[in-house]
């Protein structure tokens, strides 16, 4: 639903309205993050090599500045 631009209505049986109804509902359903990880792994994206790297690299950038942060001067 979501991009399907000025002719939703046309090319779907569901008017804004209807639609958002139905996004609601939806929100409901799955509920929170432990049910949308069941029905959305990895946030429904494919992970590349180059991506995990990106991530593994932010992510140590982010560990090695929270130590720098609880380190005492002079360390």
């Amino acid at each position: 639903m979501i991009g399907a631009g000025q002719d939703f209505e046309i090319g779907t049986r569901f008017s804004d309205a209807g639609a958002m109804g139905l996004l609601r509902g939806l929100q409901r359903k799955i509920g929170g993050y432990e049910r949308a990880k069941l029905l959305f792994p990895n946030g429904g994206r494919i992970r590349t090599a180059e991506g995990i790297e990106n991530i593994e690299r932010w992510g140590e950038g982010i560990r090695r500045e929270q130590r720098r942060r609880q380190s005492p001067p002079g360390e």
